[in-house]
């Protein structure tokens, strides 16, 4: 795990809006000291969440976005966290520890929100609203440069949001939406760039990869069909089908499989590509 680098760029305006707070050192070491320990020491784990349960503070709504609050602090946990995660190669176990720790951190009274249930009138308590309000600042943007950080940032993030979705620590899979419309879905500037093409390829895959079995069941067999966001869920240019079901999914696994054939792909990708195509038959040959 040493081999990662997992230093924070404290010149990056982000980290310099951030460092002003202490816990955002204090949730970095935690989790650097967590992910370069964990697979060795048995402790490590219980140890992060009992030190991340002890610095982070209950949400007070009437405090929330003040400088020392604990909104910040849950802000800077959230930021710190995913930016480590985005460091760390798609395929590596330290995303996985991640996400485990996210997994019963979650269930703290401390990562709980109380809200307004639109639909009942009632209180309800939200998990994890900063983390998941971080994610979205972060990684709702799948533009790169190919051959750059950007681009390994790109796939890792791609890794990991499908993590989240497997686990059920994300809300649903609407990153997941967005990343195949735009990669799978359009006709764009990209398909006409080998390097820009094969990477992006390689984004969707991981995302079958690690989230193949919940995307599915999302697409094809969603209960929330009759309340879905339209704009949200809107289908691309190349897919002129509906929204849900299986000939959504059966598009995606065909324009996989033709980059899969592509000389254009490099030969990470068409590994990738590969297992992505073969989970995708096994899943949709298994529920006709």
């Amino acid at each position: 795990m040493s081999t990662i680098d997992f230093s924070i760029d404290e010149t990056d305006p982000e980290v310099t809006a951030l460092c002003g707070q202490t816990s955002v050192l204090k949730v970095h070491r935690i989790l650097q000291h967590y992910l370069e320990t964990c697979e060795n020491d048995p402790k490590s784990f219980s140890n992060a969440l009992t030190q991340l349960d002890a610095m982070l503070h209950s949400i007070d709504p009437k405090d929330e976005g003040k400088e020392g609050s604990a909104s910040t602090e849950h802000t800077a946990f959230s930021w710190t966290l995913i930016d480590l995660a985005l460091k760390v190669p798609y395929s590596h176990p330290a995303q996985d520890h991640l996400v485990s720790l996210l997994a019963h951190l979650r269930k703290s009274v401390k990562l709980n929100k109380a809200v307004l249930d639109t639909d009942t009138d009632r209180q309800a308590y939200a998990s994890l609203t900063y983390f998941h309000r971080s994610v979205y600042e972060k990684c709702a943007n799948f533009l790169f440069e190919p051959g750059t950080s950007e681009e390994v940032a790109s796939l890792n993030e791609c890794a990991f949001l499908a993590r989240l979705s497997a686990a059920g620590i994300s809300p649903d899979i609407i990153y997941a939406i967005w990343n195949f419309r735009e990669l799978l879905e359009e006709e764009a500037a990209y398909k006409h760039n080998a390097a820009l093409y094969s990477a992006s390829m390689a984004g969707a895959s991981v995302w079958i990869i690690y989230a193949g079995q919940s995307l599915f069941k999302e697409v094809v067999h969603s209960p929330r069909a009759s309340s879905l966001n339209e704009t949200s869920w809107r289908t691309g240019t190349l897919y002129d089908g509906p929204i849900l079901g299986f000939p959504r999914w059966s598009f995606w696994r065909k324009t996989l499989d033709a980059a899969r054939e592509s000389p254009r792909v490099g030969d990470d990708t068409r590994v990738l590509t590969q297992k992505a195509v073969e989970l995708m038959d096994v899943l949709e040959r298994a529920n006709k």
